[in-house]
């Protein structure tokens, strides 16, 4: 029942704002006024303190 207020996405990692949103398990419910999701690729480029250039 949440309603997507904004979205972005900047340096592979995406970002999104929910309002109203309802969590729902076997017999509880919660309801929460705003959520803020950020999820990342779980394979980082990083290695050794430097990116690296798979071009």
């Amino acid at each position: 029942a949440g309603k997507l207020n904004t979205y972005r996405f900047c340096d592979n990692v995406w970002t999104f704002m929910l309002n109203d949103v309802e969590f729902r398990e076997v017999q509880e419910v919660a309801n929460v006024g705003k959520v803020k999701i950020v999820a990342c690729d779980g394979k980082s480029q990083y290695q050794n303190g430097f990116f690296e250039d798979k071009h």
